[in-house]
Formats: structure tokens, sequence, C-alpha cells
């Protein structure tokens, strides 16, 4: 099985001490007056994944280490989720097997999995003779960084990512290969956190170094800016750029990316009120997604599909859509997924006045939302939604 949580937990913090460059017992001198000292035999332990760091614990490491406690606690999260999940086997595997996995598990929407490959790889990374495409160990053990990081996006994590791009740009020796992906992973998680300025500037970074070292990248770092132009509303600048995503992906391996960009177009066609065309986009999401057997992306087609009828005032072929892409979330324990999925059942129910389905669809929502990042926009539609509902008659 993949690492435990305890585990893989403990390895990231002593990966974080070690660029610190603190010993044990520099930790343990440093901890002396906080709320919670730290025993150097205490923290060997909860490295070596032999004890469970109490909280207030981690607290300390924090100062300590200069990190926000909001990283430390979206990686514990991340490693405990994959505990309940269960994670795919990484025992035994070499580094090169490991990022295989990784790449064809995210190629098939299995992001837990892809999550567990990547974050077991950087244990060897650090320690593994460097793979072909790597100039050094160094360089090696940031680009695993960077893999985990792009898979805790997936799922919906921010602040832990965000850091750890911070730390690799700042190391400043990756290739030129690596460093304009760096660029683009910073692009998402600051448009994620609705900083676009320097969103566009890490984006058309990305995309100038697509340009000059690798065409096969390309079309990412084009979708990246087309979704910052789709959330600041410019439609038709994101149009273009999400068409020369979508062109730029030309290669059979490239079909999960062009299922990607397909549903971007048709978020944006239906947000122009080019319904026909939004609807073509999904029909052709879901086409592809078939053929991979990729069930995130056919759920995000049904999640189109149902914005689409729901648009055209279909409700009941709406409902229809957007139930199927909650199952799959719940299906395969995807429970961001699955939150997107249920808000628009959510919304429906409370646009028709169906009071008593709302009612249940609140309450899985609730359940949920423990687990959504508290920066994501739909968090907060949720909530504004259910305080409106409480003001209502039952």
């Amino acid at each position: 099985m993949a690492a435990d949580a305890k585990t893989a937990f403990g390895r990231y913090l002593r990966l974080v001490r070690e660029r610190k460059g603190l010993s044990l017992e520099q930790v343990q001198s440093l901890s002396r007056g906080s709320a919670e000292s730290i025993n150097k035999g205490y923290l060997s332990r909860s490295e070596n994944g032999r004890q469970s760091i109490s909280f207030t614990k981690v607290i300390t490491l924090c100062r300590i280490y200069s990190v926000p406690s909001e990283v430390f606690f979206e990686r514990m999260e991340l490693d405990m989720e994959l505990d309940r999940v269960g994670g795919p086997d990484t025992e035994g595997k070499s580094l090169d097997e490991l990022l295989a996995l990784a790449r064809d598990s995210i190629q098939t929407g299995a992001v837990w999995n892809a999550y567990a490959y990547h974050r077991d790889s950087v244990a060897l990374a650090a320690r593994y003779p460097v793979v072909g495409r790597f100039n050094s160990v160094d360089e090696q053990l940031l680009v695993c960084l960077m893999y985990t990081c792009s898979s805790a996006m997936k799922l919906g994590r921010l602040r832990y990512p965000m850091h750890e791009f911070e730390y690799i740009e700042d190391r400043g020796i990756l290739s030129e290969k690596f460093d304009y992906i760096v660029a683009d992973r910073m692009a998402k998680a600051l448009r994620e956190l609705g900083k676009y300025e320097s969103a566009k500037n890490y984006a058309m970074r990305a995309i100038a170094g697509a340009e000059r070292t690798n065409a096969e990248f390309l079309h990412a770092a084009y979708a990246n800016r087309g979704r910052i132009a789709y959330e600041e509303g410019d439609v038709e600048s994101a149009i273009d750029f999400y068409m020369k995503a979508y062109r730029a992906t030309t290669s059979e391996k490239d079909a999960p990316s062009r299922a990607i960009h397909l549903l971007c177009l048709g978020e944006t066609y239906l947000m122009a009120g080019r319904t026909a065309a939004a609807r073509r986009a999904s029909e052709a999401v879901e086409r592809i997604a078939r053929e991979l057997n990729n069930e995130r992306s056919l759920a995000f087609a049904f999640i189109l599909r149902g914005n689409v009828e729901s648009a055209d005032e279909r409700h009941d072929a709406a409902n229809r859509a957007w139930r199927a892409a909650a199952e799959i979330g719940k299906r395969n324990s995807d429970r961001l997924l699955r939150f997107k999925a249920e808000l628009l059942l959510y919304e429906q129910a409370l646009q028709l006045e169906h009071l008593a389905p709302a009612r249940a669809i609140e309450r899985r929502l609730r359940r949920l939302a423990p687990w959504v990042p508290p920066e994501l926009e739909e968090l907060h539609q949720f909530e504004r939604l259910a305080a409106t509902r409480s003001v209502r008659p039952n």
C-alpha cells in the first residue's frame, strides 16, 4: 500500500526541517519557551512514522520553520484522507515506476492515486540515482515535489501547493524545461486565490517558456491563461486561448487534455449565451471520456450538459445529468467533484421551490463542506444560499 498518513506526514516534516538546515537538537532548543516544547526523540519518531505528532506540536514547528499553519494542516488532511480512501500500492517501486503510474492515473482521472504515487516518489527522489531527464538529484527532488503539489491542487488544495511552488522557484536551480511548468502551476494557484494580475504574469511566462522549449506543453499554458480570462469575464480572450489550447493537442496522448480544453470552451460558450455550441462541446467531451474510461472527465461533461439543459429550461434533463456527476464523485471518493454537482442540484431545488429535496441536499453538502477548500467560490455560494433558505418557512 501507499505510505500511511503518519509515515508520509513525518517524511514531509523531515524534508522541511532539513531544507531549513536544522538538526533535531536545534529544533528541540528552539522549541523551549513555546507552549508545546518538542523533544528531539519525539520529533525523530514522528519524522520516521513511529509516532503521530500532535496538532499543538505542529503549531510549534510552524513557528520554528516559518511555515504558515494552514500549509502543514492541508498536507496532513491530504494524507489522512488518502488513508480513508485507500491508496494504491507504492512499496518496492522505483522512482521511474512511481512517476509512470502517476502519469497513467492522471490520464484516467484517478487523482488520489496520482497524489499517492507522486507523494511517495519524493522519498525516493533525494537518494535515487538521477533519472535521465533531470540534471541533478536536487532538480529531481524539486520536480517530484512540484508533481505532488500539482496533484494536491487537483484535489482542491491551494495553500500547501503554493508554499511549495514558491520554495521551488526561490531555489532557482530548475532547468528551463521545468521552470516554466512551475510558473504555470503558480499561475493556477494564484488564479484560484483570486490574484489575477500575478496569475497573468506567471501564465504568460509559462507560455513564453513553452514556446521556446516544449511545444507539447503549450496547450496547458494556453488553457491556464484562458481560465484567467474566463474568470475575469473576458469571454472573447478566453475563447481565443482555449481554441489555441485545443488546436495544440494533436497527439493521441493529448486526448485527456483535449477533453479538458473542450470542457472549458463549452463553459465559455455558455457564458456567452451560445448554448448550441456548449452542447456540442459537452457531447464531444463525453465521447472522449468514455473512450478513455476517464470518469472524472465524464462527470464534468455531465455537469456541463446539465448547465446547458438548465439554460434551455429542461430541468429534468439537467437534474439527471448533475445526479450522474454526483454519483461519479461519490463512487470515486472525490468530495470536491461531488460538492460541485450537489450544489447545482441544490440551486435547482431552491429555484423550483422543491424544499424537501433541497433540505436533503443541504445536509449532504454540509457533510462535504469541511473537505472543500475555504477559498472555493462554490463554498461561499452554498453558504449564501443556505442562509437565504433558512429564513424561508419550512
